[in-house]
Formats: structure tokens, sequence, C-alpha cells
């Protein structure tokens, strides 16, 4: 999943509405650090609420991405499946997509479709709703092709995670089979030869 951005931008900055909604952020973040993670829920999603008047709404895209992305850790952190906080996250997901536009905060908008498409992906296997696996691709194709001014403070941005994620998820299913094939069109080599990087 993507997991960070470099930052975000706030009209209105000296406005009631922006200092609560920095506040609600910075007590989200302290409960994550404190593994409270109920009390970041409430801190973030009381920080998507806030309504101002700002001239972008990306701020808001950036809580719902951060109240996404945590819904989707929820659904895997248990003993088991919990299918609910998977579509939990994907419709947290799908609203930070409605706040935000390409133009604006593009590094942003790569984040949420990546991780949209990571929940896509996994809606896939444990939903068996394989519709969502092409929505997963075409997700992730659009947030790859999402690239940014070079001097982000991020190492891992999340055009280049979207990016590794397409990769892999268009790995063939069966490598034997594709390992066959290119003996049988006269190709040297191992399982390397074919993908390369796997072992």
């Amino acid at each position: 999943m993507a997991t960070e951005v470099s930052g975000i931008g706030l009209s209105e900055g000296f406005s009631m509405a922006t200092q609560n909604f920095i506040t609600q952020i910075i007590a989200a973040f302290s409960s994550l650090k404190d593994a409270d993670l109920e009390g970041a829920e409430r801190h973030i999603s009381d920080a998507a609420s806030i309504v101002g008047k700002w001239s972008s709404a990306a701020h808001r895209a950036y809580a719902l991405w951060v109240l996404g992305t945590l819904y989707m850790s929820k659904a895997f952190s248990g003993e088991s499946f919990e299918p609910a906080y998977l579509l939990c996250s994907i419709n947290y997901l799908t609203r930070a997509r409605g706040f935000i536009h390409k133009n604006g905060t593009p590094e942003l908008l790569a984040a949420i479709l990546n991780n949209r498409a990571v929940a896509h992906s996994l809606g896939a296997v444990f939903l068996d709703k394989k519709a969502m696996r092409k929505m997963a691709q075409r997700e992730f194709r659009v947030a790859s092709k999402l690239a940014f001014k070079k001097s982000t403070m991020t190492q891992n941005p999340p055009w280049l995670v979207a990016r590794i994620n397409l990769r892999y998820l268009n790995l063939p299913k069966d490598l034997k089979k594709q390992f066959a094939r290119s003996k049988r069109k006269g190709k040297a080599g191992g399982l390397h030869s074919v993908r390369p990087g796997l072992k």
C-alpha cells in the first residue's frame, strides 16, 4: 500500500476550520503512535467531516485516504479476514477520490488510486469478485502514470508503488506453462529467463 505522501496544502490557513482539521489529524497520528486504532479512526473521521471555505478539498481526501487505508489494514489484522472492513475501505477510498482532481495533487491521487486498487485486488481474491481485478488493473495503471516532481520527500512515491503492484498483479498464474512455452520457442535458460528476479 501507499502509506505516505510528501504533503498537502490548505487554504484559509488561519481559519477555525483549518485549525480544527490540523488538530484532529495530529490527534489521529498521536493515537496511531499509541496503537489506538479506534481513537485514530474517530479523529480522522472528525477531520474529514469538517466543512470550511477552502479553495480545494484535497485535505479532506487525505483524511479519507488515511481512514480507508486503516480499514484495509483492519480487515486483515485479526485472526480471520473481515470482509466488512475491506468494503468500508473501498467506500472511504472512493469518497477520497471524489474530493481530488488530477491537476491538483497528483501524488495524493496516485496514493488513493493505488490503495483502492489494492483493496479491489484483495476483494477479487477473498470475496471472489472477479470484476474487481479489472478495476484494480485500471487503477494501478492510472496511478502509475501520475509521476510528479522529483523533489518529493517520500522514499516510495505512490506512482512507483502502483507500478510495482501492477507488475505483480500481471504476473502469470502458472509460471510452469510459461516456462514450457519459452522452451518450445527455443529460448535458453531456466525460470529466471522467463521472469527476471523471481526465485
